[in-house]
């Protein structure tokens, strides 16, 4: 039976495809559409952690693709957590589970 995918995959994927004995077709993409195919894929693994929050496999697929997209930006996990406490403290987590209706100029 052939199955469609059209979508960026885990480096192995294809090679354990393979060895459970599919032919498969898939090539490596130019930046461009990397970086596109990241953001789908970010997106998916999201709308998946909101349909089941308690799977931690999803968790670690969203950090995987958040780790590639930092390295294909040159952006280092380093620099990021450095920025991110520096916002906690400036501005605060969400943690106190803060709504914001309105605020206005006096």
């Amino acid at each position: 039976m052939k199955e469609e995918f059209y979508k960026l995959v885990r480096d192995k994927v294809p090679e354990i495809m393979q060895k459970e004995g599919a032919v498969v077709q898939y090539q490596v993409m130019e930046d461009k559409y990397y970086r596109h195919e990241l953001f789908l894929k970010i997106h998916e693994e999201v709308e998946e952690l909101m349909s089941d929050p308690h799977d931690i496999e999803e968790y670690a697929d969203i950090l995987e693709v958040l780790d590639c997209i930092m390295k294909l930006n040159g952006v280092s996990f380093e620099q990021v957590m450095k920025v991110k406490e520096e916002k906690r403290q400036k501005k605060g987590s969400f943690t106190e589970k803060l709504f914001l209706y309105q605020a206005e100029k006096v």
